[in-house]
């Protein structure tokens, strides 16, 4: 739409454009017309001048009449080539000064005779000559010439106006389309800026609530991460788990100490380990690529992997249970893994204990299953001391 009314603008600016060159020509036509129309009437004053002259001093034969006579004389030729210098486009007007300059040469001509007749024969002479009507002729020959170049002119500059007036109706009614066609150009884009600017509100409350709620679960996420952090902080078992580099992102103290052993130097006998993690049989060090939170790492699943553990200084030792696995991503791929530490040393230390009571009570419930197997009378036979068979003492 807002191309549209460019276009449209841009076609009504260009007609406004043309309108106006159209309107400027035709006005610049006008004043012309009326320059050369006023400059016709002035080549006609001096003739007239001429011919007042001429027949006030043919009447008086006073000198101070041919002043006017002298006066139209000196204006005739100038007037009449600032005329013809006016009119050069114009084949017509050219054609009729050709005509013109003859009669005007004629009458003065004809002036200049009947001033001099006048001077040389006297008034009557002069006046026979003036009603023989040479000098009449001519001047009205230059009447009709310049009447005829009026009219003319007359004629041209109304078609001028014509323009003039049809060319200022074209620039008024494109004017008003340009001002209606700008007035849609701007509503049109006035709606456009407010879609935008509604869509712009509405992106930036939704912005604004994405923000909100990224803040929330962000927040929401630091008090699990913290809750989680106090609970594993507080669980006296050891939690480790790390990417597939083996970087560690998430260790409870526990576990801390669990995998600073994995990495300790030893005091030990020569042949030991260098580090505080050894197999069950307490001496072999334990390959650091069995160390179950590697191997979990590594995709693989561990349960109840006792690990023995000892400080570099020897003074403390600690039996572990790992239990772990491998942590995968949405594609089934392994991308870290995590290990549960349980300490089991209480456990471990009373394995012997438990081992000889069972074996002691394995003893014992064997005995008595002996006993009941034998037969009273050899149990008699074998205790005459005491006097009474189990027999008898059952009865």
């Amino acid at each position: 739409m807002l191309a549209i009314a460019a276009a449209v603008l841009g076609i009504i600016a260009a007609l406004l454009w043309h309108q106006n060159r159209r309107l400027q020509r035709a006005a610049a036509a006008v004043a012309h017309n009326h320059e050369v129309r006023a400059n016709l009437a002035r080549l006609l004053s001096p003739v007239q001048d001429v011919q007042t002259g001429q027949r006030d001093y043919l009447l008086t034969a006073d000198p101070r009449f041919l002043a006017s006579y002298n006066y139209g004389v000196s204006l005739i030729q100038p007037q009449y080539e600032r005329v013809q210098k006016l009119t050069r486009e114009d084949a017509r007007h050219q054609s009729a000064l050709a005509s013109l300059k003859a009669s005007l040469d004629q009458h003065l001509a004809a002036a200049k005779d009947s001033i001099s007749l006048r001077d040389t024969a006297g008034a009557e002479a002069a006046r026979r000559d003036v009603l023989s009507g040479k000098s009449t002729a001519a001047l009205d020959a230059i009447r009709l010439g310049l009447h005829e170049m009026d009219r003319h002119e007359a004629a041209a500059l109304g078609r001028n106006i014509q323009t003039v007036n049809s060319a200022e109706g074209s620039i008024n009614g494109l004017f008003t389309a340009l001002l209606g066609t700008f007035a849609i150009f701007v509503f049109v884009g006035w709606l456009a800026f407010a879609g935008e600017r509604s869509k712009r509100h509405v992106a930036e409350g939704q912005i604004s609530a994405a923000q909100s709620a990224v803040a929330a679960a962000h927040e929401e996420l630091h008090n699990r991460t913290v809750m989680l952090q106090a609970m594993l902080d507080s669980m006296s078992d050891g939690v480790a788990l790390a990417d597939r580099e083996q970087k560690f992102l998430i260790c409870n103290p526990a576990g801390r100490q669990i995998v600073d052993l994995s990495t300790q130097d030893t005091n030990g006998a020569p042949g030991e380990g260098g580090h505080g993690l050894y197999l069950p049989d307490q001496e072999t060090p334990l390959p650091a690529d069995q160390f179950p939170l590697a191997r979990a790492v590594h995709g693989e699943t561990i349960t109840n992997v006792e690990i023995f553990a000892r400080d570099a200084t020897r003074a403390t030792t600690q039996w572990l249970n790992a239990t772990g696995g491998p942590l995968r991503g949405e594609d089934g791929k392994s991308v870290g893994g995590v290990v549960v530490f349980q300490d089991i040393s209480a456990r471990k230390l009373m394995e012997p204990a438990q081992s000889q009571l069972v074996q002691q009570t394995e003893t014992e419930t064997s005995l008595v299953m002996l006993e009941d197997e034998i037969p009273d009378v050899f149990v008699s036979d074998v205790k005459p001391s005491k006097g009474k068979s189990r027999s008898d003492k059952a009865a």
